[in-house]
């Protein structure tokens, strides 16, 4: 009789710590594939940061050359971009060429060579202000494009995060509740062995 009633209370007993030892495992698991997803997250952030400083970095110059930082940015700007080395080496090898032409036609700094320059000057100051404001937008774009896809991604890690966690919080509680249904019912099977039922 004894026997039988130690056998029903260890059976419950074993059950019990079955359940409760797979709960944790399966805890333990969903917390390491959290922090996995976390590692991961962090370094796709890693791999966008240079798109998104570059993306401020332009839109910041963009809104300096447009006037919407205020016109001292503006004129700042605008002047930075007159000196640019890059643009005076483009427009004085053009003006060179304009009256390297005119020289040799016998024209020199005739009116119609004072327009050319002029023209070629204002076109070329138009032209490449046009496509530096182009390539800063499209830069600016990258950054954006860059900071859509951190949010996605941000948004996408914290559900499935979210979902593993709450799944492993539930498989806990559900071991729970198995290990004292398993041990309520050794108890019962031992009182129902003893005074019947």
């Amino acid at each position: 009789m004894a026997e039988a009633a130690v056998t029903a209370l260890l059976g419950g007993a074993t059950s019990a710590a079955a359940s409760y030892l797979g709960a944790q495992t399966t805890a333990k698991a969903a917390k390491e594939a959290s922090a996995l997803q976390q590692k991961r997250y962090d370094q796709a952030v890693s791999y966008q940061e240079p798109y998104l400083t570059a993306g401020t970095n332009a839109l910041t110059l963009y809104n300096n050359a447009t006037g919407t930082n205020g016109s001292d940015a503006q004129t700042s700007y605008y002047g930075g971009f007159q000196t640019d080395p890059g643009f005076t080496a483009s427009v004085n090898y053009g003006l060179s060429k304009i009256e390297a032409s005119a020289a040799a036609s016998g024209m020199g700094l005739s009116g119609n060579t004072l327009a050319a320059l002029q023209d070629y000057s204002q076109t070329s100051l138009s032209d490449a202000y046009q496509t530096r404001l182009n390539n800063l937008y499209k830069t600016a774009t990258l950054g954006a494009n860059a900071a859509n896809s951190l949010t996605s991604a941000a948004t996408s890690s914290a559900s499935s995060t979210s979902s593993t966690l709450l799944s492993a919080a539930s498989t806990e509680a559900s071991a729970l509740t198995s290990a004292v249904n398993s041990l309520t019912g050794s108890a019962k099977s031992l009182a129902s062995y003893y005074y019947g039922s």
